[in-house]
């Protein structure tokens, strides 16, 4: 009875020891899970402690960029505020210089319109990145007929500046002609026909010259009131004699000595060529 009752007491201590044995084994699974836990959660709060000093220092550079933000706006304002008052300098310029022959404007100024308020939104207040080519298609197309009338002009004023240069060219070829000569001679009345017979006579401005005293600018006008009248090359002869008259040629032949008013002999002075066939003792024609 005592050894059944052994057993059984035995038998009982090993089921007791076998279930602590589990529950030990239980117990340490649940230690090693909680230590693998707080470990977990040790890293856990070292990456949370990251995300908040990342978290400020994006904060931060987020108060930068925004504060850059709101300058870089501002400038951009200003800038197309400067440059709509460079547009309207240039419009008020531009149609001054041109005055009333000035085509329309008004487009031009509106294409660099914007806002001038610090209130009023940013896309109010700037130009767009283009603004520079718009506003410049727009002065083109305003200007367009303009600049065909003024190319017509130029080219009309290039026309006659050819013209007028061609014309100086020839004036000037004739002015050397003429400082070539000793004695330039002036072209013929239309209606002198006659011939002249060398040693008869003299045409008038191969006998006289400008008294020494007579200024450039009289002398200018009395060659041609002489050249007007036909006495610069009227024919002076050495005898007196007129030619036929309907030859139409222009004599002059001695005559009386005038007693009173102004002659011709206060602006003039002889200065006959040698050998011309009228000599000065028997002038009295001036």
């Amino acid at each position: 009875m005592d050894t059944v009752t052994t057993q059984e007491g035995l038998r009982s201590w090993q089921n007791q020891l076998e279930d602590g044995e589990a529950v030990t084994r239980n117990r340490a699974r649940m230690v090693q899970e909680v230590t693998r836990l707080i470990a977990r959660a040790d890293e856990v709060r070292a990456r949370a402690a990251q995300a908040d000093t990342e978290r400020e220092r994006l904060e931060g550079e987020a108060e930068e960029a925004a504060a850059h933000l709101d300058a870089s706006r501002q400038k951009v304002a200003e800038e197309s505020g400067a440059y709509a008052r460079q547009v309207a300098e240039w419009t008020t310029h531009t149609q001054t210089a041109l005055g009333p022959d000035c085509p329309p404007l008004e487009a031009v100024h509106a294409s660099v319109g914007c806002e001038t308020s610090v209130d009023a939104p940013f896309a109010d207040r700037s130009l767009p990145p283009d603004i520079d080519s718009q506003a410049r298609r727009t002065a083109q197309a305003a200007l367009e007929s303009y600049g065909e009338e003024l190319t017509g002009r130029r080219d009309a004023l290039a026309l006659a500046v050819s013209q007028l240069s061609e014309e100086l060219d020839r004036l000037a070829e004739q002015k050397r002609g003429w400082e070539q000569r000793t004695d330039p001679e002036p072209p013929a009345p239309h209606h002198r026909v006659a011939a002249r017979t060398p040693g008869s006579g003299a045409p008038f401005y191969r006998l006289v010259d400008f008294a020494d005293d007579l200024a450039p600018a009289d002398r200018a006008g009395l060659e041609g009131a002489l050249e007007a009248s036909g006495i610069l090359d009227a024919w002076v002869g050495a005898d007196g004699v007129l030619l036929d008259p309907l030859t139409w040629d222009t004599v002059l032949g001695p005559g009386p000595v005038l007693s009173h008013g102004p002659t011709l002999a206060s602006a003039l002075r002889p200065a006959p060529e040698p050998g011309c066939g009228s000599p000065p003792s028997r002038w009295s024609v001036y």
